[in-house]
């Protein structure tokens, strides 16, 4: 078992999960750095935020499970691994593997435009990731740099699948453009 990450100051629990500092915040939650003290190891908990009051959060909460669990069944090297969904005093938040590097945007940005080599490479290990989803009956529907996380050793590793998808569904429907 390893022990808790660095950070020795928890800023809320989650289940069993220690967040203990904040990775990003976007349209449908934070996600935090995390600790799972069962398995021992460092998570990323990515909380979601649902509306209780919204007559549509019972559907919500409900696609929000089956996606976790079709995208939770991905193995595949460049997709983050789902580990678990978790409902905690009205937080709804799902553990994932947690990814030590940075997103392509923020690399982008930095140092746009990538040199071809790499970009080619990037490309290459995002559409064996598509590929190996569909092929499992997942699409992603929002594929974007910000959810292609780059390993230190410079994987690509694609999240959100799933989640994307949901925060999409409610904002689309068939035959009209966004």
């Amino acid at each position: 078992m390893s022990s808790e990450p660095g950070e020795t100051t928890v800023i809320r629990t989650i289940g069993r999960y220690r967040a203990f500092g904040e990775l990003g915040r976007g349209a449908m939650g934070v996600v935090y750095r995390g600790f799972d003290p069962v398995i021992g190891r460092t998570v990323a908990l990515k909380t979601l935020s649902i509306d209780t009051a919204d007559p549509q959060a019972r559907e919500f909460r409900e696609r929000l499970y089956r996606e976790a669990a079709a995208a939770g069944a991905l193995s595949h090297p460049n997709i983050v691994t789902i580990f678990d969904i978790i409902e905690d005093n009205g937080v709804t938040a799902v553990a994932m593997e947690f990814i030590e590097g940075r997103s392509l945007a923020a690399s982008s940005a930095e140092r746009a435009p990538l040199p071809v080599d790499l970009a080619v490479e990037l490309l290459d290990q995002v559409c064996s990731a598509l590929d190996y989803a569909g092929s499992q009956g997942i699409v992603h529907r929002d594929i974007k740099p910000a959810n292609i996380l780059m390993t230190s050793a410079g994987r690509a590793k694609v999240t959100d699948f799933g989640v994307a998808r949901l925060a999409l569904s409610t904002m689309t429907q068939a035959g009209t453009v966004l």
